[in-house]
């Protein structure tokens, strides 16, 4: 387990979103089957989930080195991937996958 991995699953088990600005690069984007999030949109996507009752299942790194991040977890039964670039020592892009 590297440190990218601790620092995502650190923030989701701590259900607070606001953490992410700090995470976040100032260009990040976030790519789903449902579209295309910047960081304020993001944020406010991930506090919607977390007060609806989104909680962190079974997570598990798949894959990390110096500018990349695979890991996935269950959602709501679906497995779900994400795929993180990074850069500047900060999330730059996500792509997610839900695995139905």
């Amino acid at each position: 387990m590297g440190d990218k991995y601790s620092k995502v699953i650190s923030i989701a088990e701590k259900r607070n979103p606001e953490l992410l600005r700090d995470f976040l690069h100032p260009d990040f984007m976030y790519v789903s089957e449902f579209g295309l999030l910047m960081v304020e949109e993001f944020i406010a996507d991930i506090r919607k989930n977390i007060e609806t009752g989104w909680t962190l299942v079974r997570p598990k790194c798949l894959y990390e080195n110096e500018i990349s991040l695979v890991w996935e977890h269950v959602s709501d039964g679906v497995l779900v991937t994400h795929v993180q670039l990074w850069k500047d020592g900060k999330l730059w892009r996500e792509m997610v996958n839900r695995n139905v």
